[in-house]
């Protein structure tokens, strides 16, 4: 497993996340997505040059060392379009402990079995839960943790199967955190409008906002 020099273009990570996965997660949103969905939530993270470069082993030291978490959640941007970094950040992370992992994606799980590159297949491998499927405006959903009906939870492994009676709850909910600069953070999958709307409640002008989703 050769991890020397190897680097994620990230959007942002969160340590601490409630509404995007089971129990408390840390989220790792990466940077680039060449799909440009209609009335995507966070479209600043489409752009491949956007965001920042880490080395794969930082992330992994400061996700394992966080002790509130019982997994991870990759979001994007696409996170199958970085797939051999985030193998390796899986590994390195499970490594030093047994954390669950969960990610999304705009391609289907049938697309990444039949199709998908060796290191694709390996990351999907390495995966408890995947919520596949581009975002469709007009499907959009409340259901938990899709943004649209036509997006599935597949449970790839038992860990969290028990939640599978669960996914119907269409209350959605947001994590909203506010830094010591006074940026507020919020993360989650709102329905449609609510990104303008939120922003616009708050008021730029006095605070900054950041959409983590």
């Amino acid at each position: 497993m050769s991890q020397d020099g190897a680097m994620l273009r990230v959007a942002g990570v969160a340590d601490t996340c409630t509404t995007l996965g089971p129990g408390v997660r840390a989220v790792v949103w990466v940077q680039g997505c060449e799909r440009g969905c209609p009335g995507c939530i966070a479209p600043e993270k489409q752009n491949p040059s956007g965001g920042y470069n880490i080395p794969v082993e930082d992330i992994a030291a400061h996700i394992s060392s966080l002790i509130p978490i019982e997994g991870v959640t990759l979001s994007g941007g696409e996170p199958f379009l970085q797939s051999g970094p985030l193998a390796l950040l899986i590994k390195l992370i499970q490594r030093r402990r047994p954390l669950s992992i969960m990610a999304y994606t705009g391609f289907t799980l049938q697309y990444l079995r039949e199709f998908g590159k060796a290191d694709q297949k390996d990351l999907l491998a390495h995966l408890d839960i995947l919520v596949d499927g581009p975002f469709i405006i007009e499907r959009a959903t409340a259901k938990r943790w899709r943004g649209s009906d036509n997006q599935c939870v597949h449970f790839l492994t038992p860990r969290y199967a028990r939640l599978a009676d669960q996914l119907d709850d269409d209350t959605f909910c947001l994590d909203v955190q506010v830094g010591k600069d006074g940026t507020v953070i919020w993360m989650g999958i709102p329905p449609p409008g609510f990104r303008e709307r939120f922003e616009k409640g708050l008021g730029l002008r006095q605070i900054r906002l950041k959409c983590l989703s």
